[in-house]
């Protein structure tokens, strides 16, 4: 029987903004914004894949060559379908807990969470700069204490303990003790992130979730 038409192997996607853009894809006018290939697929039916764009910006027009194709027997190429987007950046994320009160107002506190971090920053000695953040209060919420964390190492699988030890508390003091969880955007978005279990232990009192 005759073979189904080829996949694609090789292209370049461009854009423009000329009204009248010439005809002669290496013309000028027109941006290279792509250039892909795919080396295994020639499946039918099959999704090619995902590609990231290595130019990006706003066009009025487009325009995709495609280079080279499999070579199945057929004399054409086929592509069933092409989907562009823009990538949406995660919103920030505040995560508080209730509030639980203290036999006395603590003076020290340890955190640990157990999280998926997907490759986003939790240990650097600046606050700032961190994208995942633990605090803790002792007022209900109203000011924290930043608990800088270090890895524990791996605990289950790409799950890590990520350790706070022995935080000496500056914040208003009282006995109305919380915890707040920020995943910070520090210019790709908020990060992605797997949040298992947190405990902040302190005089008087220990509160997990």
């Amino acid at each position: 029987g005759a073979s189904y038409v080829s996949a694609p192997k090789s292209w370049t996607l461009y854009g423009t903004n000329s009204t009248s853009p010439g005809t002669d894809y290496t013309d000028s006018e027109w941006t290279s914004l792509h250039v892909g290939s795919n080396t295994t697929n020639n499946t039918k039916n099959t999704e090619i894949g995902t590609y990231d764009l290595t130019t990006t910006g706003s066009f009025t027009s487009y325009r995709w060559v495609f280079t080279e194709c499999y070579e199945d027997g057929s004399s054409g190429m086929i592509l069933g379908d092409i989907t562009a987007y823009e990538p949406q950046a995660m919103p920030e994320v505040t995560i508080i807990s209730t509030t639980d009160t203290a036999e006395s107002a603590p003076s020290n506190a340890m955190g640990i969470l157990w999280l998926d971090a997907m490759d986003a920053t939790v240990t650097d000695a600046t606050e700032a700069n961190n994208a995942i953040r633990l605090y803790v209060s002792r007022d209900g919420g109203s000011t924290y204490d930043w608990m800088p964390l270090t890895d524990d190492g791996e605990y289950d699988g790409d799950t890590h303990r990520y350790v706070c030890e022995a935080l000496a508390l500056s914040a208003t003091s009282g006995t109305s003790v919380c915890y707040r969880i920020i995943s910070e955007d520090l210019g790709d978005g908020a990060p992605d992130f797997d949040l298992y279990a947190v405990a902040i232990l302190h005089d008087g009192l220990e509160e997990a979730a």
